[in-house]
């Protein structure tokens, strides 16, 4: 069985943050996305890998 979505909750890691920026709510600071979807979801595919960054806050 393979798994087709990240499991990483960027809402619990130290690197995210939320902007101001109406199209680019979403950020991380450790890859520099900013984005609608969260940094892992751009991470898993663009990459197939959950995101390798996460530290828990």
């Amino acid at each position: 069985m393979s798994d087709t979505s990240p499991k990483v909750n960027c809402f619990h890691c130290a690197f995210f943050t939320l902007t101001w920026e109406p199209k680019h709510p979403k950020a991380c600071k450790l890859f520099g996305i900013k984005s609608m979807q969260l940094p892992s979801v751009i991470v898993f595919n663009s990459t197939g890998e959950q995101c390798s960054g996460f530290v828990k806050k």
